[in-house]
């Protein structure tokens, strides 16, 4: 189901959750974004990351526009697009979590005919390794281990699928990356599943290899087809009827949560949370949607170059460090009516951000805030996570230890104004004439005003005074 909503404004931020479960940490309530559990019926199974709500409305703003630039009949390439996959197995020194060849070859074949008719292909002659390492077993996310992971085996450009298989705790399946985030963050971009979700597998009755393709739909850009519920944009695709909530089990033709919507469930599509025995279908509109982002953020032959646009305004700079639960952690930047200028990218544990803010220098006043859901700020209890706000190239703020949350009130520079109170007057035959900035202004002489503007009056030099109006003849 599609909505449109309005595009906001985007923010140039350097690198980079969807529903939630809780968990506990030392005793609290603490998010844990899970993707497909074991349980007969979790909460949730998917622990592929949201879109923050402004990044959200970023990325589906260019697709439309991808969309609206083209011909209806032309949405879709005419031949195929060919995928480079690199397959990573993850083993423990027990031996634990390893694949045959014919494991991954029946893995790529799942895939393959899930995407039968469509534009995708994975390739046939993937390619493999296997490393041993007890640390990138048994991951959660997000976790310090699964970087380190992803850092040392990733291959590729953002066009290239790297697929993880290893063990997952706390009954979890698998979980994906946005195409939107690789740009910033590529090391990180990636599917990561269970080492028994293979066709086959012990993971029953999620062993048909259709984990896999649930999060490679995630990794082109599609949400679960529960997105949302029965309002607002859902999945935005037009062609998935809205869905309450994730179906478990098998898939129920008559399951309608949404019955003021068109259509029943769409219980049999990939993106919901079946059993793999009858997930079988995506979606013309799916397809659409993932070829649109293919082209936007993953083929580097399609992506026209970024023009950078120099601030014309006061540049805030925020450098953030996050702690081991970047996902409590949150910020942003309102200005005095409240609107929100800037919010926090979608980030991850233990590492640096950058986000480059452009404001009107015009002395508006302005409101930092962050926050941290479970009341230890982002220093030092779960690791040394620090910020800095930098304004016009002076470090202005500095924290991080703040507990639930800190707010900190600014303003930019007033910028080159005339003094309204200048009056030079002099006497000519008869008259005073009154020669203020306004005068400057109408004169029709230009080598005068010019030849004016650098004089001084009482020491003082009238292009300072006149600072905007001398500013603009001097630069004509």
């Amino acid at each position: 189901m599609w909505i449109p909503s309005a595009i906001f404004g985007i923010l140039f931020t350097k690198q980079v959750l969807a529903h939630e479960d809780y968990s506990l940490r030392s005793g609290n309530s603490h998010h844990q974004h899970n993707d497909r559990s074991l349980q007969t019926e979790p909460t949730t199974r998917c622990s592929t990351p949201d879109l923050a709500p402004d990044e959200r409305i970023k990325v589906d703003g260019e697709v439309r526009a991808w969309i609206g630039d083209r011909d209806p009949g032309r949405l879709v390439p005419e031949e195929d697009i060919q995928i480079q996959t690199y397959f990573h197995i993850i083993e423990g020194t027990d031996g634990k979590g390893s694949m045959s060849q014919e494991n991954v070859q029946d893995s790529i074949d799942v895939l393959n005919a899930a995407f039968d008719g469509f534009e995708f292909v994975f390739n046939y002659d993937t390619d493999v390794s296997t490393t041993v390492n007890n640390a990138w077993r048994n991951l959660s996310y997000p976790s310090g281990s699964e970087d380190d992971m992803k850092a040392t085996l990733r291959q590729g450009s953002c066009g290239a699928l790297n697929v993880y298989s290893t063990s997952l705790s706390g009954g979890l399946l698998g979980w994906a990356t946005f195409p939107n985030n690789c740009y910033y963050n590529t090391n990180y971009d990636g599917a990561v599943i269970g080492d028994q979700t293979f066709p086959g597998g012990s993971q029953s009755p999620y062993n048909e290899g259709d984990t896999l393709t649930h999060e490679v739909g995630h990794w082109l850009g599609l949400y679960h087809t529960f997105q949302g519920g029965c309002s607002g944009s859902g999945d935005s695709v037009d062609d998935t009827p809205a869905e309450a909530s994730p179906n478990f089990g098998a898939c129920n033709p008559n399951r309608d949560t949404c019955p003021q919507d068109a259509g029943n469930d769409p219980t049999d599509n990939f993106m919901d949370y079946s059993d793999d025995n009858c997930m079988d279908k995506f979606t013309f509109g799916q397809n659409v949607r993932m070829v649109a982002q293919w082209n936007l953020y993953r083929d580097m032959e399609s992506q026209a170059p970024t023009i950078y646009v120099p601030c014309q305004g006061s540049s805030l700079v925020i450098n953030l460090t996050t702690d081991t639960y970047a996902t409590e952690t949150a910020w942003t930047v309102k200005d005095d009516a409240g609107t929100t200028i800037a919010s926090q990218p979608v980030m991850f544990s233990n590492s640096e951000y950058t986000t480059d803010v452009c404001l009107a220098s015009d002395g508006e006043c302005y409101d930092w805030k962050i926050t941290d859901s479970f009341g230890d700020g982002i220093c030092c209890t779960q690791g040394p996570g620090e910020y800095s706000l930098t304004l016009e190239g002076s470090v202005i703020k500095t924290g991080g230890e703040f507990g639930y949350e800190e707010t900190y009130n600014f303003c930019t520079s007033v910028g080159c104004q005339d003094d309204p109170n200048f009056v030079k007057t002099r006497g000519n035959k008869n008259q005073n004439i009154a020669r203020t900035c306004d005068y400057i202004a109408a004169g029709s002489r230009p080598w005068r005003l010019n030849k004016w503007c650098n004089k001084r009056y009482r020491g003082e030099l009238i292009k300072d005074i006149c600072c905007n109006t001398c500013g603009q003849i001097l630069s004509a």
